[in-house]
């Protein structure tokens, strides 16, 4: 969605999701320490698709919440610069 929405509205072409949410710190779409949390979010999404440790899989469990939360910021955020370029 993201990536989509940096092209089609921003004219910002984005080739990964790490790169995308610096660039949607540019556009304004997320904060800075909001930034921070998506790349560790991805850091976190990397790392659980290739570890079989249990209590690595706990600890990502454990933030889910508030990834959860950072990704209605992340909609929101696009909603509302999709609004000011209408």
């Amino acid at each position: 969605m993201l990536k989509i929405y940096l092209l089609q509205v921003e004219g910002i072409d984005c080739a990964s999701p790490k790169g995308c949410f610096r660039q949607a710190l540019k556009t304004g779409i997320l904060t800075a320490d909001q930034t921070e949390k998506a790349i560790l979010m991805c850091d976190d999404r990397n790392l659980v698709s290739h570890t079989y440790i249990e209590s690595v899989a706990h600890a990502i469990y454990e933030r889910l919440g508030p990834h959860a939360q950072l990704i209605r910021a992340l909609i929101e955020g696009i909603r509302s610069r999709a609004g000011s370029k209408a």
